[in-house]
């Protein structure tokens, strides 16, 4: 599947003598940026990958964002917590807590 990401702006800002290029791009509505740093570091990472790695980041917090919510438990029929009621009630003087 190929992925279509539009190219928003770019922005140049220099580091000491050299200058590099930062663009900005807009994929499914959420917005992340890729550096170009040219010939200056060997060792950066290639802009393909930079934009995969964006890419892959937002389908993952999208598709966390669509999952279902967890469903909470309903406190009112557990049975751990009629017991603790019934045991504190014991306590608290009703000796027919347990009938």
């Amino acid at each position: 599947m190929k992925r279509k990401a539009q190219f928003v702006g770019r922005t140049h800002f220099r580091e000491g003598n050299r200058t590099y290029t930062s663009m900005e791009y807009s994929y499914k509505g959420h917005t992340y940026f890729v550096e170009d740093h040219g010939w200056h570091s060997a060792s950066d990472e290639a802009l393909w990958m930079q934009h995969k790695r964006e890419q892959d980041r937002i389908d993952k917090l999208i598709e966390l964002k669509d999952k279902e919510p967890v469903e909470l438990v309903d406190t009112n029929n557990d049975p751990v917590t009629d017991c603790l009621d019934k045991l504190f009630d014991y306590w608290n003087g009703n000796e027919q807590a347990f009938d």
